[in-house]
């Protein structure tokens, strides 16, 4: 799968996800948004990771 096909996944998963956060727990939107970017980040450095361990020079 592409990488922005798996992106734009990701973001429609966690606007689904922070929709549902704030109906039945409770959650205020800023707090939502915070832990939204933090995923989205931790995801993005985990990507690059993984994506440049191979083409490092020996």
């Amino acid at each position: 799968m592409p990488k922005a096909a798996l992106l734009g996944l990701l973001r429609h998963f966690l606007t689904v996800a922070g929709g549902v956060l704030l109906a039945s727990r409770g959650f205020e939107p800023d707090q939502v948004e915070t832990l939204a970017g933090a995923v989205v980040a931790v995801i993005g450095v985990a990507w690059s990771m993984y994506d440049k361990r191979d083409k490092e020079p020996k």
